[in-house]
């Protein structure tokens, strides 16, 4: 019965513990990252993940968004390549022709970050 009572009562301070949790967030206002957020946004909703181009344009546009907003490295360090993840991108986007206004998009994003 102890052995019983041992584990409800280690289970429920566990519980305990967890409801009293509480998660605080400290964002950062910085505006060329609020204009990516702003522009990428707006590009995902344009893009029609049923097509084949478009979805890899989504994915590589989820990997830069991710890229910028998760390091605490400069945005001109080598090892972020977001240059060369903007080219790959444009490329992308640019060989489809109903993705012309998503490319200009694309283009729109490499100005913050300059």
């Amino acid at each position: 019965m102890t052995a019983a009572r041992s584990m409800f009562s280690r289970t429920n301070r566990a519980f305990e513990n967890a409801k009293l949790s509480c998660l605080k967030r400290h964002e950062i206002d910085f505006f060329p990252v609020a204009q990516v957020m702003q522009i990428s946004s707006q590009l995902f909703q344009m893009l029609d993940r049923a097509d084949p181009v478009q979805a890899e344009v989504s994915r590589r546009l989820w990997v830069l968004r991710s890229s910028i907003l998760f390091t605490v490295l400069p945005f001109d360090d080598p090892a972020l390549r977001l240059q060369n993840q903007m080219s790959e991108l444009e490329q992308s986007a640019t060989s489809r022709p109903r993705c012309a206004s998503i490319a200009e998009m694309l283009n729109q994003l490499r100005r913050p970050l300059r």
